[in-house]
C-alpha cells in the first residue's frame, strides 16, 4: 500500500538536512514508507490483526502499560514509543508512515547526541516486557502468538531506527575520511586533490558571472639552505607557520593551497590584479617578519595573475603566474610580479 506523498517529501528533507543525499540511501529510506516492506521482515497480515487483539487487551488509558516510565527520560525515545504504541493500537497506513519517518528520524538523533542504541534497545525491551506482562494478566490464551506478533513489529522498527543511525554514522565518517585525504597535514592548508575538485568549480563561476580571479603562486626562497642548514624539522616549522598565516590574512572566501613543496597558491575569489597585489604584499610583508625557531626569518616570492576571457582553463592562468613567479626569483626574490 502505498503512502501519501507529502510523507515522502517529509522524509526526503528530513534526509537532505542531515546530509543523507545518495539517491540509493534515499531510496533504501523511502522503501520503509510502504507496508510491503514489512513482508521481508517475516510480518504477515495475521500479526497486523495480533495487533488488534493486543490493543483490546490493553485499553485505550492503558497507553504505557505497565512500562517503567523512567525509560522514557529522553523526549525523542518516548516521542518514538508512543507513536510505536499508537500504531500498534490503530493500525494504519498513516500512522505507519508516521513511525517510520519518527524511527528515521530517531536513528538520526541518537547519532548526534552520541546517545548509544543499547539506550534505545532497553526502552522499547521494557516497553515490550510491559505489554507482556499485561497480556499474561489478561489470560490471553494465544499470548505466545500475539507476543510472537509484537516481538516481530517491535524488531522492524528497531530495524528501521538501526538503519538510520548507522547509516549516518556511515556518512559522517566517510566525510571525516574525505576532508582528512583533501588537508595537506603539515601547513593545514588544501592540497592538490582539493584543488582539482574546485578549479573546474571556480573557473566556470568567473565565466559564468563575470566575476574576477585572481591567481597567485609563491616559493619560498632559499627553501634549500634552509633546510640544509637548520634541518628538515626547521624547514616544516617553516611550512607550518606560512600555512598558519596564510589562514588569517586570507579571506574564507579566498582558497588556499599547498601547491607542492615549498610552493604554494592562493586562488583570490572575486578579486580583481590589482586588489590581489596588495593582498600579496601584505602576505609577502608578514611573512618577511615571521620568525621561526632559532630566529629564523625567511622571505617568499609571489607571481600573480588573473583569469581572462581568453583563458579556455584556470591552469592557463596558473601557466601565467608561474611566468611572473619566475620573474620575481630572477629579479632578487623577495618580490610580488605580476
Amino acid at each position: 500500500m502505498s503512502v501519501s506523498v507529502d510523507y515522502e517529501k517529509e522524509l526526503l528533507n528530513i534526509l537532505v538536512e542531515n546530509g543523507i543525499r545518495k539517491k540509493d540511501v534515499q531510496n533504501l529510506f523511502l522503501e520503509f514508507l510502504s507496508e510491503d516492506k514489512m513482508k521481508y521482515f517475516g510480518i504477515e497480515d495475521n500479526d497486523i490483526r495480533n495487533l488488534s487483539i493486543i490493543k483490546s487487551m490493553l485499553g485505550d488509558d492503558k497507553i504505557l502499560c505497565k512500562s517503567d516510565q523512567d525509560i522514557l527520560e529522553d523526549s525523542t525515545i518516548k516521542d518514538f514509543i508512543l507513536a510505536f504504541l499508537q500504531t500498534m493500537c490503530d493500525f494504519n497506513t498513516q500512522n505507519y508512515a508516521k513511525l517510520i519517518i519518527k524511527a528515521i528520524n530517531l536513528g538520526i538523533y541518537l547519532f548526534s547526541k552520541h546517545i548509544d542504541l543499547s539506550v534505545f534497545y532497553k526502552s522499547q525491551n521494557m516497553l515490550n516486557s510491559g505489554i507482556i506482562r499485561v497480556l499474561r494478566d489478561e489470560l490471553a490464551s494465544d499470548i505466545f502468538e500475539l507476543v510472537g506478533s509484537l516481538v516481530k513489529f517491535s524488531n522492524f522498527s528497531l530495524g528501521v531506527v538501526s538503519l538510520a543511525y548507522y547509516e549516518t554514522l556511515l556518512l559522517k565518517e566517510i566525510n571525516r575520511v574525505h576532508k582528512e585525504a583533501l588537508i595537506d597535514p603539515l601547513s593545514g592548508l588544501y592540497n592538490r586533490l582539493k584543488f582539482e575538485e574546485l578549479k573546474s568549480i571556480e573557473f566556470s563561476r568567473t565565466k559564468r558571472y563575470k566575476t574576477p580571479l585572481s591567481v597567485c603562486l609563491m616559493d619560498i626562497d632559499n627553501f634549500k639552505k634552509i633546510n640544509d642548514n637548520y634541518g628538515h624539522f626547521i624547514g616544516d616549522e617553516v611550512i607550518r607557520n606560512i600555512g598558519a598565516l596564510l589562514k588569517v590574512t586570507t579571506r574564507k572566501s579566498d582558497i588556499c593551497i599547498r601547491w607542492g613543496g615549498e610552493e604554494f597558491l592562493v586562488l583570490f575569489t572575486h578579486t580583481t590584479i590589482d586588489e590581489a597585489f596588495v593582498a600579496c604584499e601584505k602576505i609577502r610583508c608578514n611573512i618577511e617578519n615571521l620568525k621561526v625557531l632559532d630566529g629564523l626569518k625567511f622571505t617568499i616570492s609571489l607571481g600573480l595573475s588573473e583569469v581572462l576571457e581568453i583563458d579556455n582553463s584556470l591552469e592557463d592562468a596558473i601557466a601565467r603566474a608561474d611566468k611572473s613567479l619566475y620573474l620575481a626569483k630572477a629579479k632578487g626574490k623577495n618580490r610580488t610580479e605580476v
